[in-house]
């Protein structure tokens, strides 16, 4: 039996587009998004560990909730470690950061999640022997829905709850 390829991918430019940057003379028309600077795009599936996705409806609490993410990242050289100033991703690990997952089954690639990283962890070896890990703990959209403040909305009547 043939196992899907996963494949996990941090997207390090502004905005909150998961598009690769348009920049004149260099993007591709009606596929890439208009951005500020090049994208900063890792592929990251060869240090994955563990990846653990939830979204979707409670029955417990009768609502839908928030997606989450958390994407656990075999990190021996502090790469995703945001405290290590000599890391090739300094300055760029900052929350909300752009993270999408994918998986690949007979030539057909899925949408697993799409999100932003919410925060960093890395874990402190004991020993000399042992494994150091970053997670990444990555909500979806519906967390920035979620947040925004929105009081009124010019053109509805008083009222209107839609």
């Amino acid at each position: 039996m043939t196992v899907p390829v996963v494949n996990a991918f941090i997207n390090f430019s502004t905005g909150p587009a998961f598009a690769p940057t348009l920049l004149l003379d260099s993007g591709i028309l009606d596929t890439d998004v208009l951005g500020d600077s090049a994208a900063i795009i890792v592929d990251v599936s060869d240090v994955v560990n563990n990846i653990t996705t939830q979204r979707g409806r409670n029955a417990q609490a009768d609502q839908f909730q928030t997606g989450s993410c958390s994407l656990r990242i075999v990190d021996e050289n502090g790469d995703f470690n945001s405290q290590n100033s000599n890391s090739p991703y300094a300055g760029l690990l900052t929350p909300m950061k752009k993270v999408q997952i994918t998986a690949t089954y007979g030539a057909i690639t899925y949408p697993i999640f799409m999100g932003y990283i919410v925060s960093y962890s890395t874990t402190t070896p004991l020993n000399a022997s042992d494994v150091v890990y970053t997670t990444l703990e990555c909500v979806d959209a519906f967390r920035l829905a979620q947040n925004a403040q929105i009081a009124t909305v010019t053109g509805t009547s008083a009222g209107q709850l839609s």
